[in-house]
């Protein structure tokens, strides 16, 4: 149901074609175990950079534990926009308990070889280093120390337990580097899976330069950490380049940067196909999978899920028109084009998520007769309680906001189905713990907003060729 709907699925995954980056990847884990690597991965929206990173995740942490790897997938925290505090925060929650460990099984040399023999900027880890050795048998103050590494205590108060001098957080990227050592030495690898930088460039392109600029001081202390190797992932939604926000991290990164292409190519559409065949059971002969894949080859997409979608779409046999086709066959691209241009000058996207209800209000008041479907905007639904179905609309990607919001409804309407309207970029699938979804349509929230007033202001001429687009736009929920 994932892939059909052009969702990254809880499945193991497979990766087309992308070879040059897996390659990369794949060198950079291979050598885990003798030094720190990183990679910079750039993608479009929906071409597969969660799907790399979760695909990591399953690979390590499910099917092959007993390697000591363990990936901490972790999407990027608008707050924490200091990588290496951020990383300093996983160790803290994920891997307490290996370090502490580590720390007790290790000797007193092995300790200071990890602290870099306080050579340099490490000489002011000395009398914190001497702290940690010198209670390795308390389970208690070994804990309280770590947290006073990590920052979960920071105050100065909290430094004087042990009459030590407070850390700064300038100190904690030596901290850092001391505890992946640690870890390292113990052959406890860890793979850091950090998604979404982009929410920190949304949010303030000061922050987004802040953490960047981290990112290189992390880089530039690569030859003091012993293994360990760090993933990030970005979509430059905004159009702005590292090299406008912080030229000199560009130059860092240049040649540890990635990208993931869109799936092209008959050779790896057809590769996609087969793998689609076996998954779905498709009955469909060698003939008529050749005539799909050159159909789909043929054509120019912008994202691997449209591509994904297309694809299963004609193995299933579930045929439904294009809204795109439907515009144009209709002579209504230019109105639509008009009708967008219109809204946005009137500032009609911002805060869309309340002034779509607007629109899809005056839609289904025009369109039907029925009394009993309601629309709650504070709760962003349409109810259709005849069905007994709630339709959720998604303005927003951020995750855990979506995901309260789906159980909140689960709670409120036990025997309803939902189905799920959400935008690109935001992440979704059908196997959310406790949460049955019907049904998943990506769509974007300003396109099908347009066409419900197109609807509405060309109702006397167009009214029955713009229903009809509208319900290929929705997969004929609406």
């Amino acid at each position: 149901m994932d892939l059909k709907a052009g969702l990254v699925p809880n499945l193991p995954y497979f990766v087309i074609g992308n070879e040059e980056l897996k390659k990369k990847l794949s060198d950079n884990i291979s050598a885990i175990d003798s030094q720190f690597s990183f990679s910079y991965i750039v993608a479009n929206y929906g071409n597969g950079k969660t799907n790399i990173l979760r695909y990591l995740e399953y690979f390590f942490n499910e099917v092959f534990k007993e390697r000591n790897v363990k990936v901490a997938y972790w999407r990027a925290d608008v707050d924490k926009y200091d990588l290496i505090i951020f990383l300093l925060y996983i160790i803290q929650v994920q891997f307490n308990e290996s370090l502490r460990n580590a720390l007790i099984q290790m000797s007193s040399e092995e300790i200071d070889k990890a602290a870099f023999s306080y050579k340099d900027s490490f000489v002011s880890l000395k009398e914190y280093v001497s702290e940690i050795k010198s209670h390795k048998e308390s389970s208690d103050d070994l804990n309280y120390l770590i947290e006073l590494g990590t920052g979960r205590k920071y105050t100065k108060g909290a430094f004087q337990k042990y009459s030590i001098p407070q850390l700064s957080d300038y100190n904690r990227r030596e901290v850092l580097v001391f505890f992946l050592n640690v870890l390292a030495v113990s052959g406890n690898y860890i793979i850091f899976a950090i998604d979404e930088l982009e929410k920190i460039h949304e949010k303030s392109k000061a922050r987004f330069s802040s953490f960047l600029t981290s990112y290189r001081e992390l880089i530039d202390l690569k030859g003091a950490i012993k293994g360990h190797c760090l993933l990030t992932a970005a979509t430059d939604a905004s159009g702005s380049t590292l090299a406008s926000i912080n030229p000199a991290f560009e130059r860092r990164i240049s040649s540890f940067k990635l990208s993931l292409e869109v799936i092209n190519g008959k050779a790896n559409i057809s590769l996609l196909a087969s793998y689609l065949k076996d998954l779905i059971g498709s009955g469909k002969t060698s003939d008529q999978t050749d005539k799909i894949v050159n159909t789909i080859s043929s054509k120019s997409f912008s994202n691997n899920n449209t591509i994904l979608e297309k694809l299963c779409s004609e193995l299933f046999e579930e045929h439904s028109s294009d809204w795109n086709d439907l515009l144009k066959s209709y002579s209504l691209q230019e109105k639509f084009l008009e009708e967008k241009d219109k809204l946005s000058a009137n500032s009609a996207f911002e805060g869309i998520y309340t002034k779509f209800f607007d629109s899809l209000n005056r839609y289904i008041k025009v369109y039907t007769v029925n009394d009993n479907i309601y629309i709650k905007a504070s709760e962003r639904i349409l109810l259709k309680h005849d069905e007994k179905e709630i339709i959720l609309f998604m303005f927003s990607d951020d995750y855990v906001a979506n995901i309260n919001r789906l159980n909140n409804l689960t709670l409120i309407y036990p025997d309803y189905q939902i189905r799920v309207f959400r935008p690109l970029s935001t992440d979704m699938s059908f196997e959310l713990k406790g949460i049955k979804i019907k049904e998943i349509v990506t769509y974007e929230p300003e396109d099908l907003m347009t066409l419900f007033d197109l609807y509405y202001d060309y109702y006397a001429e167009y009214g029955e060729e713009i229903e009809k687009i509208i319900h290929a736009y929705s997969k004929n929920i609406l």
